[in-house]
């Protein structure tokens, strides 16, 4: 209960007039806190906003390589010519929805 207190910023409190008093906490380690977690929830809204958007791209994306891998012709040709790009082509289509939310 301390911690969720400790991380709830004070205009969000029932009683935002008292002073939170946390053991062993100071109020000047608390406000670097509080500085710090509103720094972090900032960074997220980029990322949220892009999030959707960045998941279709990625669905549609595996679906046209995975087509391309289906035909022997292509693979071959990268296969013979660019090994790398196969390789690379081979590993987005084996990428499972729960790998790509943690590589974002």
């Amino acid at each position: 209960m301390t911690a969720i207190l400790a991380g709830t910023p004070k205009v969000q409190l029932v009683e935002s007039s008292k002073p939170k008093k946390i053991k062993g906490i100071t109020p000047e380690a608390m406000a670097r806190r509080e500085q710090e977690l509103a720094r972090l929830q900032e960074g997220i809204v980029p990322i949220q906003d892009t999030y959707g958007q960045d998941h279709l791209n990625l669905t549609v994306i595996k679906g046209y390589v995975g087509k391309l891998l289906g035909n022997a012709r292509v693979v071959r040709y990268l296969a013979l010519n660019h090994p790398e790009f196969l390789g690379a082509f081979q590993t987005i289509t084996e990428i499972t929805p729960a790998e790509a939310a943690e590589a974002e």
